[in-house]
């Protein structure tokens, strides 16, 4: 029995230590620590971070770090702890508390392996099998697949691609189904003219590069 446990017990160290969490890339100002008495550090691209670490990005800065399962991009001005990691033969569970500003993550599906990730946040927790979803200041937006939204209130909701959903002061969960995301494009050529004739750079005897400029705008429409 005792060499048995000692094999199951070296078996499960193995898969953890193996379990990495990295940092792909950092734009601005990003610093972590590794629990909340320690000093802050400025990372660089390659770290290998642990359960536990906390990462800050100041303004206009992110961090994308990657997790057996996941990619997670730190919007700015945010503040995620890796709460927990979990990695066996059969499953991946990443656990990360985002304390302020918002994160995106793209999880990864493996068909030998269950994919279990949650972020949670103050008051609602969002958590995905497969999907890419951007999380933070009570409101979840879904790119693809499908993501379980529940509030501290114990409001629950399932928001599927394209769709978003805002937790509110109560910690009610609006409909997805009514905040449909569409996305539209904006001709931006000066009023009243056609594709190719906004171009005044002939007129004013000024050398100019043609190019045509469009906006991309998010739509909410409600139902």
């Amino acid at each position: 029995m005792k060499k048995i446990i000692i094999i199951l017990l070296i078996i499960f160290i193995t898969y953890t230590l193996n379990a990495q969490i990295t940092i792909k890339s950092i734009i601005g100002f990003v610093q972590f620590k590794k629990d909340i008495n320690s000093e802050w550090i400025i990372p660089k691209v390659g770290d290998k971070l642990q359960p536990g670490y906390i990462i800050y990005t100041g303004f206009k800065s992110t961090a994308v770090i990657q997790t057996p399962n996941a990619v997670i991009e730190v919007k700015p001005l945010s503040q995620i702890t890796i709460s927990s990691l979990l990695v066996s033969q059969d499953k991946i569970s990443t656990d990360i508390y985002l304390k302020y500003g918002k994160v995106r993550a793209e999880v990864n599906v493996n068909k030998q392996t269950q994919t279990l990730f949650k972020v949670r946040s103050a008051n609602s927790t969002a958590s995905v099998r497969g999907t890419i979803f951007e999380f933070g200041d009570k409101e979840l937006l879904v790119d693809e697949g499908t993501v379980y939204l529940l509030s501290d209130s114990n409001f629950s909701a399932l928001v599927e691609k394209n769709e978003t959903a805002v937790i509110s002061t109560f910690g009610d969960i609006t409909s997805p189904a009514d905040n449909k995301v569409v996305s539209a494009a904006v001709n931006t050529n000066p009023l009243g003219t056609s594709q190719g004739e906004g171009d005044f750079s002939d007129v004013l005897g000024i050398n100019s590069i043609k190019s045509e400029a469009k906006i991309i705008i998010r739509i909410y429409v409600k139902k």
